[in-house]
């Protein structure tokens, strides 16, 4: 097609081309404004049909809520009832409840297999320890699950994998300096970048044996209320935020878990060591307080418990036995752990689900060499 077939011939024609397009430019405005007004009237009906919509769907979902919320009501309940029935089939004729519940958990057999050679390993890890502890005067109690397994199964928690102890902060400085000249054991230290904690274990020397104890650290305080704990808590806080800013902590994360004597080991230590600082120029934490509160480079997570207690709680230790052997455990155990886990003989959530810390597949327990399979 040639090109001048398309232009206007005359004048008029030029003349009358224009007035067209100008006229199709008006109904183009004309159109393009009736549809923006077609969209505003659009959205204002989508606004009030979405949020009728909304409205009607919270109201049922509110329902349904509510209704579920009796259904579970109902459930618990249920199996309270259930619960308690099981524990009177179970109760002797005469014999008091709780004494029922007692029974109950010290009849559940120990761990087999790999599992209880670990626990026999630590069991006479932990009596070890206990000796060098009274050697050296340093004060220490077991916690935790630890402490739950004493006093209601003997020992170990059947299920159970680790030995978690306390220890004041001037305590563990002095039992590192006592096992650097002592061959048999070791303190290791390591930065835990998913807890953001300093993880202190007591060791044989031998890396072969899988065995160690958890030790926790524990400050001084002066002010022994639950806002002293917050505020400690605030600061622990701060304190995480400021290791995520890190550009060294992706590095970190990566790694998991990282040993004092490398480089991002190095830098994980300064900064825990600035805010323990930090946390004694804020009148947070004292030498020779009245109290003793978990310590800012512990793990966060202690199951919604604020541990800070008078040191009364805790000091002094008393003897208990564990896995037949004697070890110290908190003056007021009975307050720590109803403080922690409530009743310690209503049935635990966490047979099948407890966090293995050690894996168990290839272990070096037999060099042990325990004398008795039973006990150590």
């Amino acid at each position: 097609m040639n090109i001048l077939d398309l232009l206007p011939s005359t004048r008029r024609a030029v003349r009358n081309t224009r007035d067209s397009i100008e006229s199709l430019k008006d109904s183009i405005e004309s159109l393009r404004d009736s549809i923006e007004s077609l969209k505003c009237e659009t959205t204002a009906q989508y606004d009030r049909v979405f949020s009728r919509t909304e409205q009607a769907d919270n109201g049922i979902n509110g329902h349904l809520a509510c209704e579920f919320e009796r259904l579970e009501k109902a459930i618990k309940a249920h199996d309270s009832k259930t619960v308690i029935m099981l524990w009177e089939l179970y109760r002797k004729d005469g014999e008091l409840p709780e004494d029922a519940r007692k029974r109950f958990f010290k009849s559940i057999p120990p761990a087999t297999g790999p599992l209880r050679l670990h626990q026999l390993g630590c069991a006479q890890l932990l009596s070890e320890f206990n000796e060098l502890c009274k050697a050296h005067n340093l004060d220490y109690w077991i916690a935790f699950g630890t402490l739950l397994g004493a006093v209601r199964h003997g020992g170990f928690i059947p299920w159970d994998d680790d030995t978690d102890l306390g220890m004041t902060r001037a305590d563990i400085k002095k039992l590192v300096e006592i096992v650097e000249d002592d061959s048999r054991y070791s303190v290791s230290v390591v930065y835990d970048a998913f807890a953001f904690c300093r993880q202190i274990r007591f060791k044989y020397s031998n890396e072969n044996i899988p065995c160690f104890l958890d030790l926790f650290l524990f400050d001084e305080v002066s002010d022994v209320t639950h806002a002293t704990f917050e505020t400690q808590a605030a600061l622990r806080g701060e304190m995480i935020e400021h290791f995520i800013s890190q550009d060294w902590y992706q590095e970190w994360q990566a790694a998991g878990y990282v040993s004092e004597n490398s480089i991002l080991g190095e830098k994980a230590a300064a900064i825990f060591d600035a805010y323990l600082n930090q946390a004694e120029d804020d009148g947070i934490i004292s030498a020779n307080g009245s109290g003793l509160i978990w310590g800012i480079d512990n793990l966060t997570d202690l199951n919604g418990y604020d541990w800070i207690c008078s040191k009364g709680d805790v000091l002094p230790t008393q003897r208990i036995a564990f896995e037949g052997a004697p070890c110290e455990a908190p003056a007021n155990i009975e307050k720590l752990l109803t403080e922690v886990y409530g009743n310690i003989y209503s049935l635990p959530d966490d047979i099948s689900t407890h966090f293995a810390h050690v894996d168990l597949t290839d272990s070096n327990l037999e060099s042990l060499h325990l004398e008795n399979p039973d006990t150590v």
